[in-house]
């Protein structure tokens, strides 16, 4: 398996993921809200994550805050073999929004040499929400994407390491 097959692989397995928030029986969607139906914080978002993917394929080892080079520490990393795909997550409101996909995955997570140049950006939409968890402005004069798809485009145009083909951005809909 190469990093661009883990790569691939982790990508279906993120799209079966987001169908079962979307629409499965037990209501997975929950585990991203608190009582009052407001996002938890990125952390507790990603635990859910990882729970979620690792009912999934057990090829693949999901960890969260993994040790990756440069004493850094990634999201989650997705291990098989020598291989280890990054995968870093921002909630709509986080500061690095914009930019993190470049400056923050690109840099210092898919460098690793497990990761073959390769990573996966992934951004939590939960739409219209109060002002703690309401969207990053993407900057002054700047159009506000108003869905999930407008959001994926916007930060894919922005990111040099997307346009290179080293990282992919995936924008979970987690809209009520």
């Amino acid at each position: 398996m190469s990093g661009s097959d883990l790569q691939a692989f982790v990508l279906d397995e993120l799209r079966i993921v987001q169908d079962k928030i979307s629409s499965d029986d037990v209501d997975s969607w929950r585990g991203f809200f608190d009582d009052k139906e407001i996002p938890y914080e990125e952390e507790r978002c990603r635990d859910h994550l990882i729970g979620l993917l690792r009912q999934g394929s057990d090829m693949i080892y999901y960890e969260p805050e993994a040790h990756v080079a440069d004493d850094k520490r990634v999201d989650i990393a997705c291990t098989v073999e020598n291989l280890q795909l990054p995968i870093e997550i921002k909630g709509q409101w986080h500061d690095e929004l914009w930019i993190a996909a470049d400056n923050q995955l690109a840099k210092h997570y898919t460098v690793d040499w497990q990761a073959e140049n390769r990573g996966i950006y992934l951004v939590l939409w939960f739409g219209d929400q109060p002002k703690n968890k309401a969207l990053k402005s993407p900057g002054r004069g700047q159009k506000h994407p108003e869905t999930a798809s407008e959001l994926c485009e916007m930060l894919k145009v922005r990111s040099q390491a997307v346009s290179d083909g080293r990282v992919i951005i995936v924008v979970f809909d987690l809209e009520r």
